[in-house]
């Protein structure tokens, strides 16, 4: 779902605006149910920062949600990011 609120994405739904914001509570509830890819998406959202969507720069919480993916199976983010 939050994937669809992301501006680069082709997946817009008719009627839907681009919102970074939107993208990223999204992505926590996904986070919170488990979800890889949603922990991926809030921590590199929040570890660098975004000033389009308005989004603050804390490279601590993004890297905790960083790790809470890693923990739940992407593998890829464990060996390139946390080292």
């Amino acid at each position: 779902m939050y994937s669809y609120y992301v501006q680069n994405k082709q997946t817009f739904l008719p009627g839907l605006t681009p919102s970074l914001k939107k993208a990223l509570f999204y992505a926590k509830k996904a986070c919170e149910l488990g979800d890889a890819d949603g922990c991926y998406f809030t921590g590199m959202t929040l570890f660098y920062g975004d000033e389009w969507g308005k989004v603050e720069r804390n490279k601590e919480v993004g890297k905790a949600y960083i790790q809470k993916a890693c923990h739940l199976g992407k593998e890829d983010v464990c060996t390139y990011f946390l080292q």
